[in-house]
């Protein structure tokens, strides 16, 4: 494998990687539009050799998708499609695909053409040219597609993303849309099967040195997506409750507002006694401001407990992928 040094000055594969569910109206102008934009790129890059493959996952659609994947390559060999079985859900046959490919960069992208391949050619350039030599370019929506409550909630999930896990940093936006290193995509796949965390934490986690290139997500324009609230919904808590911090951190905060509390209280009740208008049976606010001060101790030493915990290994409960050739 080459390093990012000796990849720049020689030649070098890319590969468009895409998962596809019911897609079959999206697949062949993702073709076209992966096509152009790698073409236009070894236009602004002409002293670059590079070459063009691509690889779609079909995740056991309900349409004419994997019939559309096998006329691609038939009219292009570098093209390259799988079937699943069954419906694994994007993120397995995302990892599916990238475990196929053996290009030297790697473009992650939908097939719903709301991941814009034109973008991607600008992440392949940033990835090639730029004098920071990132070893990654993450794709990250400044303005997305969707309702307004989809939007709110999609704001909070990045928030809660970055709270639930002090050592990975998923920058808002991102979903997973990049272009990659061979060795970012192998480190990765790594923390696929050795973590519980979610694809987007996997590749966020593994690059040390990433650029960013921002875009406007478009409406989806053909099809349908099978994504709903509950879809967001779960993927959203999937990747908040991996999160190596989270409970270390829920449990620490909730200790000391405890503890806030129970001062407050203890505040409360001597201002009362002084000023002579208590009326509790004697005992019970010594008791209740020591229960209160007990729980919080209790709390605090419990995120001491989780974070001991959190130091340990995560182990992932990872479908296994069965697939067939196209």
């Amino acid at each position: 494998m080459l390093d990012s040094d000796e990849q720049d000055k020689t030649s070098c594969s890319l590969a468009f990687v895409s998962s596809a569910f019911n897609e079959e109206e999206n697949l062949e102008e993702l073709y076209r539009q992966c096509l152009h934009a790698f073409e236009e790129i070894c236009g602004r890059l002409p002293g670059r050799q590079l070459t063009f493959s691509m690889i779609l996952v079909d995740n056991s659609s309900l349409d004419r998708t994997p019939e559309v994947i096998q006329q691609l390559m038939r009219q292009d060999p570098r093209v390259k499609g799988i079937r699943n079985f069954r419906n694994y859900g994007p993120e397995p046959s995302f990892v599916q695909g990238l475990r196929l490919a053996e290009s030297d960069l790697i473009v992650m992208l939908c097939a719903d053409l709301q991941d814009p391949p034109e973008v991607a050619g600008q992440m392949v350039q940033k990835l090639i040219s730029d004098p920071l030599k990132p070893d990654a370019v993450f794709g990250c929506k400044r303005r997305s597609a969707g309702s307004p409550l989809i939007k709110s909630f999609r704001k909070l999930y990045y928030r809660m993303l970055s709270f639930s896990d002090r050592d990975t940093q998923v920058f808002p936006g991102f979903h997973g849309f990049g272009c990659y290193r061979r060795d970012v995509i192998n480190q990765a796949l790594d923390f696929w099967s050795d973590t519980a965390m979610t694809l987007r934490q996997c590749l966020a986690s593994a690059s040390i040195n990433p650029g960013i290139v921002s875009y406007v997500q478009p409406e989806r324009l053909r099809g349908q997506s099978s994504y709903r609230f509950m879809g967001y919904f779960s993927e959203a808590s999937a990747g908040i409750i991996t999160g190596k911090s989270l409970a270390s951190r829920v449990s620490l905060r909730l200790g000391f507002t405890i503890f806030i509390a129970s001062i407050l209280v203890g505040a409360f009740i001597l201002v009362n006694f002084a000023t002579g208008h208590s009326g509790y049976a004697q005992g019970v606010p010594t008791l209740a401001l020591l229960i209160l001060l007990s729980s919080a101790f209790q709390v605090i030493m419990l995120s001491l407990v989780s974070r001991q915990i959190e130091n340990g290994l995560h182990q992932p409960m990872r479908p296994t992928v069965r697939f067939r050739t196209l």
